[in-house]
């Protein structure tokens, strides 16, 4: 029973720091990432819980808005570039400075025409926060990608698809890597479009399809252990 009350105290909380986030991003006038996340965090949450589930919260409280005509596109837009500012502030992007080859390198592709970009960054910000180095590229032709792994090798690629339309595109872009690489990378296919059609990954055809990016990180590591993914890496072993 106290493990029940504890758990509904805490689901509460993250509901709270939900709402707040949507004021905060909502309101006229000037706006400070880094004075809303100091609030948040003195409402008694961590960063992955912030990340992890009142940010997503927020964000569809502001789509739901949208569509019942409660708030107006330049509204959201607004507030979804302000939540996406937060990420920036709770997860910060992971420079590698020191060469440290042992933290697992991805690339994150967000094809062209899709333009919900907040769900990438939302997955970039929790792998991160897990050691794990991302890049972004966005609306990447095969060629670009290609040229992209070729130049900079990664452990794992990881498209973001919110639109059905894209997936023969990702389709095109995953075959080609698959043949023209001497050892691809894993590749992952997540986003809303897990929600808009039954099997989408039988158009795409990645390796694994989830939006768990802590699942994700653990399966290429899994892959990355046994031989695939950034040689470097390769060379010495990654960290599980």
């Amino acid at each position: 029973m106290l493990r029940d009350s504890n758990r509904f105290r805490g689901e509460r909380r993250i509901l709270e720091v939900a709402e707040m986030l949507e004021r905060r991003v909502l309101q006229k006038g000037m706006f400070s990432s880094e004075d809303t996340v100091a609030e948040a965090l003195l409402m008694g949450l961590n960063r992955d819980d912030i990340v992890d589930r009142c940010i997503p919260i927020a964000a569809r409280s502001l789509g739901a808005a949208w569509c019942e005509d409660d708030l107006s596109f330049a509204d959201v837009t607004i507030g979804s570039a302000r939540l996406q500012g937060l990420l920036s502030v709770l997860a910060p992007p992971l420079h590698n400075e020191n060469n440290d080859i042992r933290n697992p390198s991805l690339l994150l592709v967000i094809p062209e025409g899709d333009t919900h970009t907040l769900g990438p960054h939302v997955v970039g910000a929790q792998l991160r926060r897990r050691a794990a180095s991302v890049q972004m590229l966005f609306a990447p032709s095969t060629d670009m990608l290609g040229d992209a792994l070729r130049a900079d090798p990664y452990d794992g690629v990881l498209f973001s698809c919110s639109r059905p339309q894209t997936l023969s595109g990702i389709g095109k872009m995953i075959s080609s890597l698959k043949h023209s690489l001497p050892v691809a990378p894993p590749t992952i296919l997540g986003g809303l479009v897990l929600d808009l059609v039954p099997n989408p990954n039988e158009l795409a055809g990645a390796d694994l399809a989830t939006n768990d990016a802590v699942e994700a990180l653990r399966y290429c590591l899994i892959r990355l252990n046994a031989g695939y993914g950034s040689k470097k890496c390769r060379e010495t072993g990654p960290r599980i």
